[in-house]
This record gives structure tokens, sequence and C-alpha cells, in this order.
């Protein structure tokens, strides 16, 4: 039996995981330094030509903005991460998240 080779990761973009970051951060309330962290996500992944890390960003942009009471915001952030999502999976949360907040 042949041992398994070791799982070797290659590369890993800091803004990746400053977004899984800031994601658990706004789970616990910690809005503004999430904040933070999705603004410099949002600038790197948008240098760096990443679409649903940018778009990804905006939703929870959104999400905060709409904490905020910045509901015309929240609702710009959203329409800007239906325009960059381009995973299936990323869309149909987008538009989940829009519907939520229009509710």
């Amino acid at each position: 039996m042949l041992a398994e080779e070791p799982l070797v990761l290659e590369s890993v973009n800091l803004h990746e995981v400053w977004l899984l970051y800031a994601e658990e951060l706004l789970k616990w309330g910690e809005f503004v330094q999430a904040k933070g962290l999705i603004v410099e996500v949002n600038l790197h992944a948008r240098v760096l030509k990443d679409q649903d890390r940018y778009a990804k960003s905006l939703m929870l942009l959104s999400t905060i903005a709409y904490l905020e009471g910045e509901s015309a915001s929240a609702l710009r952030c959203d329409m800007l991460c239906h325009q960059y999502a381009k995973s299936i999976e990323l869309v149909e949360e987008a538009l989940e998240h829009t519907f939520d907040l229009l509710l």
C-alpha cells in the first residue's frame, strides 16, 4: 500500500483569509473590526482582479451598511455584488441576501 502524499498548500491569498475572519467577526458581533477587514479585502480583491472575493466583500459591506441604518448604501453594495459574482453559489447567496435585505 502506497503512503498518501501530504497535502501541500501552494498559495494562500491573504485577502481570502481576511474575508473568512471578517465573516466570523460578523457572527460574533464585532462589526467595527469586521468592517475594517472587509474594506481591506475589497481593495485587495479589486487590485488582484479576484471577482468572487470582491463580490463577497461587497455583500458583507452591504450587511454592515444595513446594520448601520444605511439601507440605500446596503442596496447599492448588493447590486454591485450581483454584477461581479461569478460562481453560481455566490450568485445564489447574493440573491438570497438581497431578498432578505428588501424584506
